[in-house]
């Protein structure tokens, strides 16, 4: 979101995890978003840990340059879908959904880049 002028947007863009599979989610595994302060006190920003629900988001104002940590609790494949969301200075609100997905562990067999254009469309 860094890349993205802070003066063509009148909110901040939100990123919702609205999906997960693969095979370390059906080995039992679970994902996590998350900061950790100075005093090592974690802030969970998305988890599967509860289900997924729309309190599994993190809101960022464009021109911002933030660290999360992604976590996965078993190893295997984990497909992350999720919606961002913001209102554009001139276009009005934008929405656009893309599939992300993650190997923890050993890499068996590649995993090509998504060919969604969310990530394009809004500039991540």
């Amino acid at each position: 979101m860094e890349e993205l002028d802070p003066g063509d947007w009148k909110t901040d863009l939100t990123l919702t995890l609205t999906g997960v599979s693969g095979s370390g989610v059906d080995a039992g595994g679970g994902f996590s978003l998350y900061t950790v302060d100075l005093f090592g006190t974690p802030t969970a920003f998305m988890s599967t840990k509860d289900g997924i629900s729309a309190a599994d988001s993190v809101s960022q104002a464009a021109g911002k340059h933030e660290h999360y940590n992604w976590a996965f609790s078993k190893q295997g494949r984990y497909d992350l879908t999720l919606d961002v969301t913001g209102t554009h200075a001139v276009d009005g609100p934008q929405a656009a959904t893309a599939t992300f997905s993650f190997n923890a562990g050993p890499l068996a067999h590649p995993v090509p880049e998504s060919s969604s254009t969310a990530s394009t469309r809004l500039g991540f």
